[in-house]
């Protein structure tokens, strides 16, 4: 029998436009963020400056709230995405699966983890299917 797709659920997806790093950095002080660099990916705190990469992903412990930047220099793109019904933003249908994350012991291509991460065991991927689709990560 075939697998049945995941049900839309209503999320309120608000997008900051393009702001400077110290704001994203303040406002996601308590989520949980992933982000790579020159050392390797990285999961943990928001870094205080922006890392020289393109994307950054943060999720609370529940996943009720979701952001993702792309990063421009030290000015990030953001985009929350809350299940919180009263949260500000549009309403927008989304649907959330699980990713694979690596496996230990992988061989064909090893993650380059910073020092002090380690790979969560399982991953989720929520995506926006209205207006401009998009794709939010977190582990939770």
């Amino acid at each position: 029998m075939a697998e049945q797709p995941p049900e839309p659920e209503n999320r309120h997806l608000l997008g900051w436009g393009e702001v400077q790093w110290e704001r994203l950095a303040t406002a996601a002080a308590g989520l949980t963020c992933a982000w790579a660099d020159y050392d390797g990916f990285h999961i943990g705190h928001c870094p205080p400056t922006a890392p020289p990469y393109s994307h950054i992903w943060g999720w609370s412990r529940d996943g009720s709230v979701l952001m993702r930047g792309r990063i421009n220099g030290t000015n990030v793109t953001v985009g929350w995405l809350h299940a919180d019904s009263d949260a500000d933003g549009e309403p927008v249908a989304c649907v959330a699966r699980p990713l694979i994350p690596w496996e230990e012991g992988h061989q064909r291509i090893n993650p380059r983890l910073a020092e002090s991460t380690s790979m969560p065991s399982s991953m989720m991927a929520v995506d926006v299917l209205d207006g401009m689709p998009s794709t939010f990560i977190g582990a939770w």
